[in-house]
């Protein structure tokens, strides 16, 4: 089997669980959209730096610590509490919640997603304020610390000096002497100390900071509702679980695609019927039949659920007129002779035969009319309807060990009408 003959067995045998798996998950995509809430988009932008960003990855990394902050829950939950609104912070934050750099610039934007416009617009200009409020005070408490821990240092050592230059006063010439040392190593030291303290408050001051560019109420939008790219990551899925589901059922339930692939395990001949001309089909089944020594012809449906078929056929080799045509032989290719391959006539003979099932010494009929007498010289002609379970070739291996007749070949007769033409009076 190659790789063409099972991927037509699992397309086109079982495209109606492929169908069904994508419709399915299609369907359902369609429906939660369309009942959805409509969703509200509000944006505000805000200045984290006042230079621009020397490079890309600056950018990047601006704008990814953005994001991180104002997808913190904490920071969702205070924007929430500002403005009054009772909603799931950890969802909002996850599902509701995005930022994204505008270019290399030192801007990002903050926009958040609502069913509700004004909520959109109001939580988004709170959460930027916070997140530009935390941005600014962000390393604060380590900076207080370590001016409270200077100013600390420079009062002490300011005791110290006071307390020496008291007790110099009282004391000795010598005494006076190591205290005057050790008042000059306090100031120099407190003068350190106080540069140290003025040199981190000139930084601070001149350190940017993050500021909301947008003010008042930024302008909502209706947000995309995304339905095409949901709609086709459905398809995507469906197909897939479609495509397994076939594999599944091809392997617990195979099928036997088309009439080829059932000439192939009955291996027979498959009868091809030229342009359809119930002439040219009873010579060509006639002169396989003769090639064969077979006197009548047994048409059986490959399917037994699709008796139609066999019928169907049947009724177009009785519908031929009497009438009296040319009966010269037609001339047979000399490679077709001793071939099992059937044969087409030649497709522009369009001469009727003069008996209503009688070929020279070959009748047409199906199984249920065949007589005892016939039953000796008689051979198979299966007609395939299409796709069906393998299963169902019990029954013809049944009729053939039965009857211990040759099967003639298999007859695609997929084109065959279902309904059967009514016979004139």
């Amino acid at each position: 089997m190659t790789i063409d003959e099972l991927f037509r067995r699992i397309l086109r045998g079982h495209w109606v669980a492929i169908a069904l798996c994508v419709l399915l998950p299609v369907a359902a995509t369609t429906i939660l959209a369309v009942r959805a809430p409509d969703m509200w988009h509000g944006a505000v932008r805000i200045q984290v730096s006042d230079d621009p960003s020397g490079s890309s990855n600056e950018t990047v990394a601006m704008s990814a610590r953005v994001l991180a902050l104002a997808t913190t829950p904490s920071l969702v939950a205070q924007s929430l509490d500002d403005i009054g609104v009772r909603r799931d912070a950890a969802a909002v934050a996850e599902h509701h919640v995005n930022a994204q750099q505008l270019g290399v610039s030192s801007v990002v934007e903050i926009s958040v997603t609502d069913h509700d416009r004004a909520v959109a617009g109001r939580l988004a200009s709170a959460l930027a304020t916070n997140v530009a409020s935390f941005i600014n005070r962000g390393s604060r408490k380590h900076f207080d610390k370590v001016v409270a821990d200077l100013t600390n240092q420079i009062q002490s050592a300011d005791r110290q000096r006071s307390k020496l230059a008291a007790a110099q006063q009282v004391t000795g010439r010598a005494t006076s002497y190591q205290a005057q040392l050790a008042i000059r190593t306090l100031t120099q030291q407190i003068n350190d100390l106080r540069q140290e303290r003025t040199a981190l408050a000139v930084a601070d001051a001149s350190r940017d900071r993050a500021v909301v560019v947008d003010t008042g109420l930024p302008e909502v939008t209706r947000a995309p509702s995304g339905l095409a790219a949901r709609i086709a990551l459905a398809t995507l899925l469906g197909l897939m679980l479609g495509l397994a589901a076939a594999a599944a059922l091809e392997v617990m339930r195979p099928k036997i695609g088309n009439a080829r692939e059932l000439a192939r395990v009955l291996d027979a001949p498959l009868l091809h019927k030229g342009s359809g001309e119930p002439a040219e089909l009873a010579e060509s089944l006639a002169w396989v039949a003769r090639r064969q020594g077979v006197d009548t012809v047994v048409l059986v449906p490959a399917d037994q659920r699709k008796t139609w078929t066999a019928l169907s056929l049947l009724s177009r080799l009785r519908s031929l007129q009497p009438q009296a045509p040319d009966r010269s032989p037609k001339s047979v290719p000399a490679s077709a002779k001793g071939s099992k391959t059937a044969v087409l006539f030649d497709s522009n003979y369009n001469g009727e035969l003069d008996e209503l099932s009688d070929f020279g010494t070959v009748q047409f009929t199906e199984l249920s009319d065949l007589r005892p007498t016939d039953e000796v010289a008689a051979g198979l002609v299966v007609v395939s309807a299409g796709s069906m379970p393998r299963r169902g070739l019990e029954h013809l291996d049944d009729i053939v060990k039965a009857g211990r007749w040759p099967v003639l070949g298999v007859f695609d007769g997929s084109s065959l009408p279902r309904e059967l033409p009514r016979e004139e009076s």
